[in-house]
């Protein structure tokens, strides 16, 4: 394949916060000349690039670092959205990745449109905003090379890129996008369709809500449900809770309160009431890493570094014990990920073993039922939790290690109910793959 026809030889990025400015260095670590802009400064009736221009010297700081070595840099020039829009045309591909707010999006698309020309690709970085609600601030004209693209966050480590083309994006837009990043950038494309949250954070983020549903149920504590559904489940050490803390319990709380207001009227509002313990630590500004402290903190005790925990009814912190179970001691022996989780679903009656039982297989039924709505494959979503989210085995590939109709059955015995496509792929081929 020669890549020199991919046309895609620089880039325009408006947006230089945690996303922008890493995508910028993303594509600046492969070579490609990056322009990235921001709100523009003014200093003594001159307006500068000084927030571009920080977020490019704060990407030095970051670890793991976003970029390959400070020499790449140099490909990144910086500018400001008052004066040097202009400059958008003539650029390949223009990308941007202001706050996910979608009254921002549109002024800024608004002012993108009246500067590109006519063979620019045009995508808004969003982690769940539909891409055809930010398209309606755009010209007729420029409709058919908009979509919508979600680099995971660090976008320099993390394999997945989600493409959510609009029911109008040239079909050869988004085939030049998708060899382009997987062939330049690495990227492992998954095509989604345009619903909230898409394929990636709308399944992980149901998977977080059944994960506290189900611990609130069989009383497991939050530093137990990390040591469960962690590396036992394959899956990042971060496991849940210290996930939540690291991406913000004020931000999950706002994504799931965004969900809820979306699916106003509808059953699935439900699976996105976050528990009571979430508002108040919300409310008292104990928020996870960025403010010190969420579910874990750090602390001195006689001299040394501990992590506590913290106590969802008392809301007080202490180190917690060593999280034991028989159960699960045996089975964080077993070297494969998938024998691990058939033996966490099928064997063991105590509650942590009921714990993992409902978590997995709740996820296994939202994710079937929801998979037509989301993804034009199973193969997609299957790629989207693994090369976004860090999962050895995707929801489908899990299932067919459970076993269809052994799984089937075991949901009927403690009311669980799958959808009824899977219900009649049992009767015929018995497997998703």
């Amino acid at each position: 394949m020669d890549l020199q026809k991919l046309k895609i030889n620089k880039v325009g990025i408006v947006g230089s916060g945690t996303m922008g400015s890493q995508i910028a260095a993303l594509f600046a670590n492969y070579g490609i000349p990056v322009l990235l802009l921001d709100v523009e400064t003014e200093k003594d009736g001159v307006y500068t690039s000084e927030i571009a221009e920080k977020a490019i010297n704060r990407l030095k700081e970051i670890k793991p670092s976003p970029i390959i070595d400070d020499t790449v840099l140099e490909l990144i020039e910086t500018g400001n959205t008052k004066e040097d829009m202009k400059m958008l045309n003539g650029v390949d591909w223009v990308i941007e990745a202001v706050s996910e707010n979608i009254n921002v999006k549109k002024d800024v698309w608004q002012n993108i449109s009246r500067h590109v020309d006519d063979q620019t690709i045009l995508s808004s970085n969003t982690s769940g905003i539909l891409i055809s609600s930010i398209m309606a601030s755009l010209p007729e004209h420029l409709t058919s090379r908009f979509m919508g693209t979600h680099f995971f966050n660090p976008p320099r480590y993390l394999k997945l890129l989600e493409v959510i083309p609009t029911e109008i994006t040239d079909s050869k837009t988004i085939d030049l996008v998708t060899i382009f990043a997987e062939n330049v950038l690495g990227k492992g494309v998954v095509i989604c369709k345009d619903v909230p949250n898409f394929i990636g954070n709308r399944l992980w983020l149901f998977s977080i809500m059944s994960t506290l549903k189900y611990a609130e149920k069989y009383e497991i504590k939050p530093n137990e449900v990390d040591a469960i559904t962690g590396s036992i489940l394959g899956r990042p050490k971060s496991a849940t809770f210290r996930t939540m803390d690291i991406v913000g319990l004020d931000v999950l709380v706002a994504i799931c309160d965004n969900l809820i207001e979306y699916f106003k009227g509808t059953s699935e509002k439900e699976y996105y009431k976050v528990p009571s313990y979430l508002r108040e630590l919300v409310k008292k500004g104990w928020v996870g890493a960025k403010s010190g402290q969420g579910i874990y903190r750090k602390s001195e005790v006689d001299g040394r570094n501990v992590i506590e925990t913290i106590d969802l009814n008392r809301f007080e912190y202490s180190v917690n014990p060593p999280f034991e179970s028989n159960n699960i001691l045996s089975i964080s022996k077993i070297d494969n990920t998938g024998l691990r989780i058939k033996k966490l679903v099928y064997d063991g009656s105590d509650n942590v073993s009921k714990f993992v039982r409902d978590v997995l297989l709740s996820t296994l039924i939202y994710t079937a039922s929801k998979s037509n709505e989301i993804a034009y494959d199973l193969a997609s979503i299957d790629k989207a939790m693994k090369w976004g989210f860090g999962w050895e085995l995707g929801p489908f590939e899990i299932w067919d290690i459970l076993g269809l109709n052994e799984s089937l059955e075991l949901m009927g015995k403690i009311g669980m109910k799958a959808p009824e496509w899977v219900e009649s792929l049992s009767k015929e081929s018995k497997t998703f793959y």
